[in-house]
């Protein structure tokens, strides 16, 4: 530039300070990465396994297989209590009060697990569930 003008193409300078550069990548907090693994299920728990820098942090790793792990058995559970709620269904009325009060009870019982391994990942405690956390720590160690 020289001047107000640029000196190979004529244009006009603009005004104002220079724009900042470009972002380099998402810095997310250790907490929060842990915390986020868990946000979407499986979804975010391969993501976090895959995405650089945080598929070489143990701690990342290690929440992220406990998602994996747990939105697995979250998912074989209800389809047996569909299951189950389906041959229920035969019963007249109790039946169905017995279904509705089953699958009520696993849909709140899943989400207070949720917030609670979510909210133990951003307070940035190792809360391991009985058997699949145990699971997660072996396979977060061995990658």
């Amino acid at each position: 530039m020289t001047g107000r003008f640029c000196a190979i193409c004529g244009s006009a300078a603009a005004s104002g300070p220079p724009p900042p550069p470009p972002a380099t990548g998402p810095d997310l907090p250790e907490n929060l990465a842990c915390a986020l693994t868990y946000a979407l299920g499986p979804l975010t728990g391969v993501l976090f396994l895959v995405l650089e820098p945080h598929n070489h942090n143990r701690r990342v790793k290690f929440h992220a297989y406990q998602s994996l792990f747990v939105s697995g058995a979250v998912f074989v559970l209800w389809f047996a209590l569909l299951i189950l709620s389906g041959m229920l269904a035969f019963l007249p009325i109790i039946g169905l009060l017995v279904e509705s009060l089953l699958l009520a009870l696993f849909g709140l019982g899943w989400l207070v697990l949720w917030v609670v391994l979510m909210l133990k990942a951003y307070q940035g405690e190792l809360w391991k569930l009985p058997f699949l956390g145990d699971l997660a720590e072996k396979r977060s160690y061995t990658n």
